[in-house]
């Protein structure tokens, strides 16, 4: 019983986390570290995954260039001062 409480309980805390082995180019890795300015391997692995993600993401917001039309924002003379 306390085996398997205990198992479920592991296994809950590291359900949002992956441990996984990767062989990555070590002069890769170093360029990425002084070009981030990360200091750890995993925070320049996690890092170029959210870069990934973003442009990826962006590939739809690219799609729509050209169909869709924004009016154009009033300047501050035309409201009358700065923006807050």
């Amino acid at each position: 019983m306390f085996r398997k409480s205990m198992h479920t309980m592991m296994w809950r805390a590291c359900a949002y986390q992956l441990r996984i082995n990767i062989v990555i180019d070590n002069s890769l890795m170093q360029q990425a570290m002084k070009a981030t300015g990360l200091s750890t391997k995993k925070a320049v692995v996690e890092e170029g995954l959210r870069m990934l993600i973003n442009v990826k993401g962006q590939k739809g917001v690219r799609r729509l260039r050209g169909l869709v039309t924004f009016e154009r924002f009033a300047s501050d003379a035309e409201i009358g001062g700065k923006r807050q």
